[in-house]
């Protein structure tokens, strides 16, 4: 039985404190908030959680709660790296883009327009997202109308006739989609970080909450679409009343973007490499979910310290941390979960931030 299977997006947040007594300012990688971000992972039937190889993530996957490790499955995405890298040779090309040494970040001319550096960023990351999306039956996390304007911006600032066609091509895959709406159980707000982890656990073993996302998942194909919907309808509503969990449900509206019937994929060399032979994935914009996500922790647990990727306390002590901001994201190498340094001036700093914020 097919399930719904998303493109995994994780939400570590970086917390910065320090000891008064002793002046020692501590960063902590603070892993609680990706409970409240697997709230939204269960209202879209989230059954298995897919990290690629590439992700940076990969290498601290051990770290992960074991009740959530084993929910995450990794897999090989060189092919569609590839691919987007071929079909996005052209625009590189024109611009004097290339790639660093380890064939990931892009290194861009000192000179080069600075309006098009993010951009195109952002499209090497849509290409390959859609076709891990085509590849391998995913969910992917794209936000239609923004990734649309994109292609359009960037096709209005190339010359290459062979690069706008294919930008043109890819606005049209994009512009076969249309919305899908549904009413999803969701969790409440108060629901606990660590209880919300057990929850999820707990449906992935429910055979209610697998039909479901075996429903979410056929979404994706015109021919079932109108039934599917109706079985999520009644599915959702077995879940709410599911016994041990009824307390902590409501209901939701939510989108899901979906292609029409009938509609292929551009026949063309370039664009045909993106995808074997699979249909169009679904799509389904996170951005106001990881807000919500953020902001459902922290009206909670802001004030607390921070989790570490077991669900402990990753410090004792009277640290007064700091309230963390959307976007700051950890990446530490070092795979370690805490780090301190000893330092008035950086501890003075941080004293007048939190002033501001009071």
């Amino acid at each position: 039985m097919e399930i719904s299977k998303l493109l995994y997006d994780s939400l570590p947040l970086t917390r910065v404190g320090f000891l008064p007594k002793t002046e020692e300012v501590i960063f902590a990688q603070d892993y609680s908030c990706f409970a409240s971000m697997l709230e939204e992972y269960i209202s879209y039937g989230v059954a298995r959680i897919y990290m690629p190889n590439s992700a940076p993530e990969v290498s601290s996957i051990d770290e992960m709660p074991k009740i959530l490790k084993c929910r995450v499955k990794l897999f090989d995405d060189s092919y569609e790296i590839d691919a987007s890298h071929r079909i996005l040779h052209g625009l590189r090309k024109e611009f004097g883009v290339v790639f660093t040494e380890d064939g990931i970040q892009l290194k861009f001319k000192s000179k080069s327009d600075r309006d098009i550096r993010s951009p195109m960023v952002e499209l090497h990351s849509l290409v390959r997202k859609l076709a891990i999306g085509f590849n391998h039956s995913l969910q992917v996390d794209i936000e239609l109308e923004k990734s649309i304007e994109l292609l359009r911006f960037m096709r209005g600032k190339v010359l290459d006739g062979q690069t706008r066609v294919i930008l043109a091509q890819l606005e049209a895959v994009l512009g076969t989609y249309s919305a899908v709406n549904f009413d999803a159980p969701s969790l409440v707000n108060r629901t606990k970080p660590s209880d919300t982890i057990l929850m999820f656990d707990r449906l992935i073993n429910d055979e209610t909450y697998l039909e479901y996302s075996h429903n979410i998942a056929r979404l994706s194909d015109p021919l079932s679409r109108n039934d599917a919907l109706m079985h999520i309808r009644l599915l959702g509503g077995k879940i709410r009343k599911f016994e041990p969990l009824s307390a902590v449900w409501n209901y939701v509206a939510k989108v899901i973007s979906v292609s029409a019937a009938g509609i292929p994929v551009p026949d063309t060399g370039l664009i045909a490499s993106l995808v074997k032979n699979r249909p169009l994935p679904s799509i389904i914009d996170l951005t106001q979910a990881r807000s919500k996500a953020f902001c459902n922790w922290s009206n909670t647990n802001k004030v607390e310290t921070p989790l570490d990727s077991k669900g402990n306390p990753v410090v004792g002590g009277e640290v007064q941390w700091m309230s963390p901001s959307l976007g700051t994201k950890m990446i530490n190498p070092q795979r370690d979960d805490v780090v301190s340094i000893n330092g008035r001036k950086l501890r003075d700093a941080l004293s007048k931030l939190l002033d501001k914020e009071d």
